[in-house]
């Protein structure tokens, strides 16, 4: 069987969920007047934590008039009566501010069965909880190095660090590390709470914690590959349906075959993607966007039937190295410096989630020297084709190295099977399969909420109480 690129098919209509969608009119009549969204070059649209929504890539919104009022119908299956989503307006495009963020905490939605009408304007914040930090935490501002910009770091200290100055701790370093620590529900992993409940209670021996914060360029910063990625796709089987647009619908697929799968609805034409559905929206210039920052090319035949799909992405991403050498030639001695730390790769793990995770296996196998406990939660194994599973079985299984691999079963698209696959070659390979830990949770979305559930069961597994 081929392996599957980001437009792989589902085959057939039954193989695509029912979804309750989600209606969203997205005001940014604001940036207008500001003027620094440009409607004819940014992509607008939603990002969040249930498939089809992704925090890796924006979910298209339109606006066919031009008046700065964005409409998005998001198809998101609810299983029982309803489903909470937590998302936020992003818009795609160079020298945005805040990376074209929509500023302040996710916004929490609940997508009912039959669907939902969401009304977001770009100023509207949530009013942040409280964020409650347990324990002592240790700021290190304008960390940099390995040509990076500047950025964070967040030191957190186990009970009794003061109290025993003869004893040394072994170190967790992870990516994303403003979201590190704190009880804030849904924005943080709380992690600071976790360990100090699991040290108190003798099941995982104590340990420091570092955070390090992450820039706007934390996509190139948590991938290890440059992606440019581009598939011609012809039609492989005959146009569906007898609207209007039905010369555009069918399936088309590579040589390799990958396929996608085009249909008509009552709001236009659509895309049989990973997860669900994605609509397939005009574009000025005659391309079309499809998924999160896919631009489509179309070549029709004599009769006006699409016979080819191009397919593109923007080149991005590769310096998860960089990265890397920020994290063990600069993070790393100034903690070892500065902390009663045990700086041997058996007592030091890294960890993050969705690129964080990516980065993280990575740098796993490619530092083993640094890096003998790994998390490696919800993995982004998607990016670049799938390298990352090539680079593992290329791999030299490093002795004693710990690998939690885990993925929620409502993360969408291919990640469930694609962790399956990866904690499996971890083991084909030849890492030792009872340091291997891999866990699906059931009804888990991507999200912090999620990960923090986990939390505790990464921190018992990877650092036991000896």
């Amino acid at each position: 069987m081929p392996r599957l690129g980001l437009l792989v098919a589902l085959l057939t209509a039954s193989a695509v969920a029912q979804p309750d969608t989600l209606r969203a009119t997205l005001d940014l009549r604001q940036p207008l007047a500001d003027g620094w969204l440009d409607p004819t070059a940014d992509t607008v649209g939603l990002r969040g934590d249930r498939a089809p929504l992704s925090w890796g890539g924006t979910f298209e919104a339109a606006d066919p008039d031009g008046d700065g009022l964005y409409t998005a119908a998001v198809p998101i299956a609810v299983e029982g009566d309803s489903l909470v989503v937590d998302l936020k307006i992003k818009v795609d495009g160079p020298g945005n501010p805040n990376d074209g963020w929509q500023e302040g905490e996710n916004h929490r939605v609940v997508v009912r069965r039959g669907g939902t009408d969401l009304e977001l304007a770009w100023g509207d914040r949530v009013a942040p909880a409280p964020g409650v930090v347990t324990g002592r935490v240790d700021t290190i501002e304008g960390v940099e190095g390995a040509g990076l910009a500047p950025r964070s770091g967040y030191v957190w200290l186990p009970p009794g660090y003061e109290d025993e100055p003869g004893r040394r701790y072994p170190v967790l370093y992870l990516h994303d590390g403003a979201g590190v620590f704190g009880t804030q529900p849904g924005a943080e992993w709380g992690l600071d709470e976790a360990a100090t409940a699991l040290i108190e209670a003798g099941e995982i021996e104590p340990l420091i914690l570092v955070g390090v914060a992450n820039t706007n360029r934390r996509t190139d910063e948590y991938t290890p590959t440059r992606r440019a990625w581009r598939r011609v796709m012809n039609r492989s089987g005959p146009p569906t349906g007898d609207g209007p647009l039905a010369p555009s619908t069918g399936p088309f697929a590579t040589d390799a075959g990958e396929v996608v799968v085009i249909r008509e609805t009552e709001g236009g034409l659509v895309a049989e993607i990973p997860g669900g559905v994605s609509p397939v929206t005009p574009r000025p210039d005659g391309t079309y966007h499809i998924e999160p920052d896919i631009t489509v090319e179309v070549e029709r035949d004599a009769q006006g039937v699409t016979a080819t799909l191009i397919a593109t992405r923007p080149p991005a991403g590769g310096l998860g190295d960089a990265y890397g050498r920020l994290l063990t030639d600069v993070v790393k001695p100034l903690i070892d410096a500065r902390y009663r730390t045990l700086p041997d790769a058996a007592h030091t793990g890294l960890g993050g989630s969705s690129l964080g995770g990516l980065v993280t296996m990575h740098l796993g196998i490619t530092r083993p020297d640094v890096f003998g406990r790994l998390i490696v939660a919800s993995p982004s194994v998607w990016w670049d084709d799938k390298a990352i599973l090539d680079a593992v079985a290329a791999a030299t299984p490093p002795p004693g190295q710990r690998v939690w691999v885990d993925v929620g079963t409502e993360e969408g698209g291919s990640m469930v099977p694609d962790a399956r696959r990866l904690a499996a070659l971890l083991v084909e390979t030849g890492w030792d399969e009872a340091l291997v830990r891999y866990v699906e949770a059931e009804g888990a979305g991507h999200s912090e909420r999620a990960w923090a559930e986990r939390a505790p069961d990464m921190l018992r597994f990877l650092f036991p109480a000896e």
